[in-house]
């Protein structure tokens, strides 16, 4: 009798243990695949202007990063986009697509992504385009999260800034050279900084534009004070 007790109490033991186990195992499980990851904020890792309408602008003549800040409790991997890759990770707003030859993602980190957007890609957006990213994750076990992440980015390299020279002066006037560098810069065909459209001095402003062969600028009126 004494030996069929100690046997129950531990086959007893055994199951509470084992249903301990295994009420663990469950809500872990549970817990893994009800969580959730996203990207909470964004960093772009260079100047930014931001333009009239409040957007973030950006210069095409360099490559630009991004950092991307992710919550992400249970420190998922993520699917990153590659060549045999059919999920759209990485997607803009502008028409004409973007590859791989384009931009890159890439994980750092449990918490951190990294977006780099190519030179070329840029330079085919001057001018003001917008090309804001949608990304949306996805874990290595191939679960997709529910909550994309979006920016809005424009393109529109700003002009350096102006040299002034005084070249003459007399009692009645002053002449006043100002030299911006760069203004041959072209993307294709085109003057880089076509848009520009005035200068402004002191509390005025000049109006200016890109000549009618489109290789130079027509300067405003001169100026007599």
């Amino acid at each position: 009798m004494r030996k069929c007790l100690f046997f129950l109490s531990v086959v007893s033991v055994f199951l509470f243990s084992a249903c301990k186990q295994y009420k663990a195992s469950l809500e872990e499980y549970l817990s893994y695949w009800s969580s959730q990851a996203y990207i909470s904020s964004m960093q772009i890792d260079s100047n930014v202007l931001i333009d009239e309408q409040g957007f973030s602008s950006i210069s095409s003549e360099a490559d630009l990063s991004v950092t991307l800040t992710l919550q992400n409790p249970k420190e998922f991997e993520f699917i990153m986009p590659s060549a045999g890759e059919p999920r759209q990770i990485v997607s803009f707003s502008q028409p004409e697509g973007a590859g791989l030859s384009d931009y890159s993602l890439s994980q750092i980190d449990g918490n951190t992504l990294k977006l780099n957007l190519k030179s070329d890609f840029l330079k085919k957006h001057e001018w003001g385009k917008e090309i804001s990213p949608t990304i949306t994750l996805y874990s290595t076990d191939g679960r997709k999260f529910n909550k994309t992440y979006d920016f809005t980015l424009r393109v529109n390299t700003p002009p350096p800034s102006p040299k002034a020279v005084l070249a003459k002066s007399s009692d009645n006037y002053y002449v006043l050279c100002l030299k911006v560098p760069d203004m041959e810069k072209k993307v294709g065909d085109t003057l880089l900084h076509k848009d520009l459209s005035k200068i402004v001095i002191g509390d005025n402003s000049y109006n200016f534009s890109v000549n009618d062969t489109q290789n130079g600028f027509t300067p405003p009126p001169p100026l007599f004070y």
